[in-house]
């Protein structure tokens, strides 16, 4: 009813808001899961990923990815014990993630189907899952994409782009961005 009423700018303030203040609740409950020395890590994470949390679902993905870390007693934590490594798990986490738009979510998705890590290689839809969490400044996925694009690895060839995308992430601090970069400076000098 109220919409009704409202501007569509309105409505588009009240609508990033309500996110904003959804982000905000899920990221606290994502630093209570998380608290050094909560045994119940493993399932908080668990539930937070069944209600949907993008942040769960990323963290719990990357549980399976590598499983139980060295040095930490499986015994310790409730349910660390099943977390061996499982890529398909990971992926259809990541997925989960990735498609509520969640950058991190974004590029861990693209570089499982890059290397095909419980599923099928697919280079086109991995540059399509970086380049999402490229657009939203996600530098780790920039570095991928430009050097699939650099390399035309599974797409086609775009050197300038791979060089603009070096240097967004450069900017942000990427070390392996900063080496593509400065060898691109090197090679053109």
């Amino acid at each position: 009813m109220l919409i009704d009423q409202m501007s569509p700018d309105d409505v588009a303030t009240a609508t990033a808001r309500a996110a904003h203040w959804r982000e905000d609740t899920d990221r606290k409950k994502m630093r209570a899961a998380m608290v050094l020395g909560n045994k119940n890590e493993v399932s908080d994470l668990t539930r937070l990923a069944d209600q949907g949390i993008a942040a769960a679902q990323y963290e719990l993905g990357s549980l399976y990815t590598v499983g139980v870390p060295d040095g930490i007693p499986s015994k310790i934590v409730p349910g660390l014990i099943d977390f061996q490594p499982n890529d398909r798990k990971a992926a259809d986490l990541y997925l989960r993630a990735a498609l509520q738009g969640y950058p991190p979510a974004q590029w861990k998705l693209g570089s499982i189907l890059y290397e095909g890590r419980g599923v099928a290689v697919d280079k086109a839809e991995a540059a399509k899952w970086f380049e999402k969490a490229a657009a939203q400044s996600e530098a780790s996925a920039m570095t991928a994409l430009a050097d699939m694009l650099a390399a035309g690895d599974g797409i086609q060839a775009d050197k300038g782009r791979a060089f603009t995308l070096y240097r967004r992430a450069a900017g942000k601090g990427d070390p392996y961005a900063m080496k593509a970069l400065g060898e691109s400076y090197a090679r053109a000098g």
